[in-house]
């Protein structure tokens, strides 16, 4: 059984639409693995932890730049929204990466 959700993100600066970002979610399961399955949104926190990866890449993130700042901090709230990742961990993964980088 294969999943698939794309969703397109506007990435908006200064109220004006700079361009989009494509987010592609695919999760398989094969026939061994339906007899095991566990309750929990696993792939949208692993792409939750990707994004904000990305998100701390882009904007240089380092010891005196600990913030994630916009557009990057709209598209991580939107993303945990829209696929229901939860505050706790979103703050437990930002608290994660300031304490092992």
């Amino acid at each position: 059984m294969q999943n698939e959700r794309i969703k397109w993100w506007p990435i908006y600066e200064n109220n004006e639409c700079i361009g989009k970002v494509q987010l592609s979610i695919t999760s398989t399961v094969t026939s061994d693995e339906t007899t095991h399955l566990k309750c929990g949104p696993i792939v949208e926190t692993l792409a939750y932890d990707l994004l904000l990866e990305s998100a701390m890449r882009a904007q240089s993130f380092h010891a005196h730049n600990l913030c994630v700042v916009e557009p990057w901090k709209w598209l991580l709230t939107e993303f945990s929204d829209y696929h229901v990742v939860l505050e706790s961990y979103t703050k437990l993964r930002y608290l994660r990466v300031l304490h092992f980088p």
